[in-house]
């Protein structure tokens, strides 16, 4: 896996990368996944309708994006399926502690 970049987006979340789905175990303080309320147990489900498998996928479907854009994340929290719409940041905007975060 290509090591994460201080100036690559990430939406702030961790995960193990054994897990058989995106499920967000941490979210990182201030990142964008913080400011869009995503929570711990959330299952990250798709990033612009690419269905996302689990956490090295959602990595590697963050590369393809740039600092600026604005994606729609499906999420499903406890069963109910939801949509909320980020505009993703640069690690270094709020990655101050946390580089494992995605």
């Amino acid at each position: 896996m290509m090591a994460a970049h201080a100036n690559s987006p990430a939406l702030g979340v961790i995960g193990k990368d054994d897990d058989t789905r995106c499920v967000i175990r941490e979210v990182a303080k201030n990142s964008t996944a913080d400011v869009a309320n995503l929570r711990a147990g959330d299952v990250i489900t798709s990033l612009d309708n690419e269905p996302i498998r689990d956490i090295p996928h959602l990595s590697e479907t963050l590369r393809l994006h740039k600092p600026g854009d604005e994606v729609t994340i499906t999420v499903d929290r406890l069963g109910v399926v939801f949509d909320v719409t980020v505009v993703l940041r640069r690690r270094a905007e709020w990655s101050s502690e946390n580089d494992d975060a995605r």
